[in-house]
């Protein structure tokens, strides 16, 4: 965590999207530095911004990031907290996408910079892959966490199968009824439990559009034209994540330097396991300052 002698500043931004979303951001960095690089996470399905935050222990990326010196922001996608909540079914990686460039472009003009770090989880990854896809021009370096490529891990397909058929019923939103330990291999059970609390507080539900575009995974088209320096970091038992689909994906990808990082003992939400979760930090900032 951030020692005594540095000073963590935090702000928080509304950004209004072409889409006519608008989509809340949160920005923490040294409020002694003016950094000359930006990185924007982007969370998955279970909870938002915050996941990469958590107050408790070391359990904050966002903070250890910026303790580094680094200028770290991260988003609620349309559908969550405190940004705009439309139709459900309208929260995919493309759409999401076209949402975090209004963000991207926002933070470019704050920070007067030209490009951003882009770190995503799962469906972030996802988006993440649309956004680096989409517009290439605006990002830097690149991590992508549990992200599935071009299939899914056969544990998870009977998920995604039974939320495709209620979203096909025309559902939009659904309790939000992630078991967050299920996707650790080793925790703290105080992190557990702020994980749930956090949930249900602040994300009770959970947009189904995203499950239709996790059952198709059409995102995997852009993995070829990504050039940007891309850094794979999964558990060795992800059940989300298929090991061979894994590895395809790091054949695929266009960028010359591009890395997979496989950690033993460690299941899908990798950054919040209790043995992995620093050395994932210390992963992630190495990629980044570069």
């Amino acid at each position: 965590m951030v020692s005594k002698e540095k000073s963590i500043e935090i702000n928080e931004y509304l950004v209004d999207a072409p889409s006519g979303m608008t989509i809340y951001t949160v920005e923490k960095k040294l409020s002694s530095s003016s950094p000359g690089k930006a990185s924007l996470l982007i969370h998955g399905v279970g909870i938002g911004h915050i996941c990469w935050d958590l107050n408790i222990k070391d359990y904050s990326l966002m903070e250890l990031l910026a303790g580094e010196g680094l200028d770290v922001f991260a988003v609620d996608l349309r559908g969550y907290g405190k940004s705009t909540k439309p139709d459900g079914l309208t929260v995919t990686s493309e759409t999401c996408a076209d949402d975090l460039k209004a963000v991207i472009d926002y933070i470019k003009d704050l920070r007067h910079i030209e490009r951003v770090d882009i770190v995503g989880h799962s469906f972030g990854g996802m988006v993440a892959v649309c956004l680096v896809g989409r517009y290439p021009e605006c990002v830097r370096r690149v991590v992508l966490m549990g992200c599935p490529y071009k299939v899914l891990h056969p544990d998870f397909q009977p998920m995604v199968d039974e939320m495709v058929k209620l979203a096909n019923t025309g559902v939009s939103y659904a309790p939000n009824e992630l078991v967050f330990e299920e996707y650790l291999y080793s925790y703290e059970q105080e992190v557990v439990n702020m994980h749930q609390e956090l949930r249900d507080q602040l994300y009770p539900e959970w947009p189904m559009g995203i499950f239709l575009d996790v059952a198709t995974l059409e995102n995997s088209d852009y993995i070829p034209s990504i050039t940007a320096p891309t850094l794979l970091i999964n558990g060795a038992l992800d059940e989300v994540v298929d090991p061979d689909d894994a590895m395809q994906c790091l054949n695929d990808l266009g960028s010359k330097e591009k890395a997979l990082l496989v950690v033993g003992n460690a299941y899908h939400c990798i950054w919040l396991e209790q043995i992995a979760h620093r050395s994932i930090y210390e992963a992630v900032l190495g990629w980044l300052r570069s």
